[in-house]
């Protein structure tokens, strides 16, 4: 008899420590880092805002149980300078303004350098030089507080491996308007709408001609080498206006705010920032052609911002081959865009998800490079644009509508790619813009 009870107990407690030890050894996940909200000191710490979609939220700071200054000073340390982020850098965002203006009176002291500021956000993007002098802030007012983050690196976009789209993939060259279905383009298309694109810089060239404007948020306006030549391509699919490098939209203004340092790469701030600026600046539309697999509250916020005054914003979702988009494009309410051919395929590098909206040509199009160049450009980071002039052209042969509205005016009346209805692959659907335009002929219902 007690042989036997010993077997009932033994095999489910061997088959549990097997699974104990397999899950022990599954690699770490490589999801968003959220926002990372502070414990009040001497209480329980309070419920953290809503995290994007797939976010596993961080701990917060342990204030609650008073830890030691050395030991916070320690912590703060590593969530500053971990990979994927500024190394550093803090997002401190405050309970009111009247906080964060205290806070700004006293930052020296506390061991840090102010390096920029969302004050419609009461948050501050910092330095820190003092971790000790920091964490004794920090711990002394900890109610000012309600999150402190890191500053999450939105990387430059990973270049699309085309010799191996080239075997599968029917380039779209010059052909894009084509592809979008249009039977006769409109010169006018765009008139009297501005799109603000979100990138390296954009470059001048005749493509433009007197509609680009520039706009420093911080990193100067004129992007230099890789970035600068990304962004002058991005900025021509959605509106440029000579005959080697025809955009969607030629009519349209363009406003470019570069939110990319040196290395090419973004950061979550300098592109809420950035947001911030082209919605006060009265961009219709906002083009994010960056992203990355990390993420925080700030970004949210920022793109909450832009929808609250039906601003469209359009982010490419990324050329990893992944099941998952980079974010901005992950937020909901968010145009995200993937890739196709000139035949409507879906394009190798094209990640996917359950929150792709669209996809768009972004195989191999003729546009405008460095140096008044004409280049052959793949990549998500071409998609977004296409949709961007797209719903550009919307607007301005429909002035009663908002971008929003032209928006999902798009996405309705799109091809239906892949499996019937909105998929992981193609959202919900492939841009037709000929058909979205001519939408009262019974020939394009939905």
């Amino acid at each position: 008899m007690p042989s036997r009870i010993l077997q009932r107990f033994l095999l489910p407690a061997s088959i549990l420590l097997i699974l104990l030890w397999g899950l022990a050894r599954l690699p770490p996940s490589r999801g968003p880092l959220p926002d990372e909200p502070v414990a009040a000191s001497g209480g329980a710490s309070p419920s953290p805002s809503p995290s994007p979609a797939g976010a596993a939220a961080d701990d917060p700071l342990p204030l609650a149980r008073n830890p030691s200054p050395a030991e916070l000073s320690r912590l703060l340390h590593l969530k500053f300078n971990r990979a994927h982020v500024r190394l550093d850098e803090g997002l401190l965002t405050f309970r009111d303004a009247a906080a964060l203006q205290s806070f700004l009176a006293r930052a020296r002291a506390a061991g840090v350098e102010v390096l920029d500021r969302i004050d419609a956000l009461n948050t501050a993007r910092v330095r820190v030089n003092d971790y000790a002098a920091f964490a004794r802030e920090l711990a002394a007012s900890t109610g000012d507080y309600t999150a402190v983050a890191s500053n999450a690196i939105l990387p430059p976009p990973t270049p699309p491996v085309e010799a191996r789209s080239a075997r599968l993939s029917e380039p779209v060259g010059e052909n894009l308007l084509a592809t979008l279905g249009v039977r006769a383009a409109d010169p006018a298309w765009g008139r009297g709408v501005t799109i603000a694109v979100l990138d390296g810089g954009v470059l001048n060239d005749a493509a433009f001609d007197s509609r680009l404007r520039q706009l420093d948020v911080g990193y100067g306006i004129i992007g230099g080498g890789t970035d600068g030549a990304h962004a002058t391509s991005v900025a021509a699919l959605a509106a440029g206006a000579s005959s080697d490098a025809r955009g969607v939209a030629p009519s349209a203004a363009l406003l470019s705010i570069r939110v990319t340092g040196p290395d090419g790469s973004g950061d979550v701030f300098s592109v809420a920032r950035g947001i911030y600026a082209a919605v006060d600046a009265g961009a219709q539309i906002i083009n994010v052609s960056l992203g990355g697999y990390a993420t925080s509250q700030v970004l949210a916020d920022a793109v909450d911002y832009a929808l609250s005054a039906n601003v469209a914003v359009v982010a490419a979702s990324g050329n990893d081959q992944a099941a998952q988009l980079v974010w901005p494009a992950a937020y909901p309410g968010v145009v995200s865009v993937g890739a196709t051919d000139a035949l409507g395929k879906q394009a190798l590098f094209s990640n996917s998800g359950a929150s792709l909206q669209l996809t768009a040509p972004g195989y191999a199009i003729k546009t405008v490079g460095a140096g008044g160049t004409r280049i052959s450009f793949s990549g998500t980071s071409a998609s977004a644009p296409v949709v961007s002039g797209s719903i550009a052209a919307l607007l301005s042969s429909n002035p009663g509508l908002n971008a929003l509205q032209a928006a999902d005016l798009l996405a309705t009346y799109s091809t239906d790619s892949g499996p019937a209805g909105p998929d992981p692959d193609y959202g919900r659907g492939t841009v037709n813009l000929d058909r979205a335009l001519r939408r009262a002929a019974p020939s394009s219902k939905p």
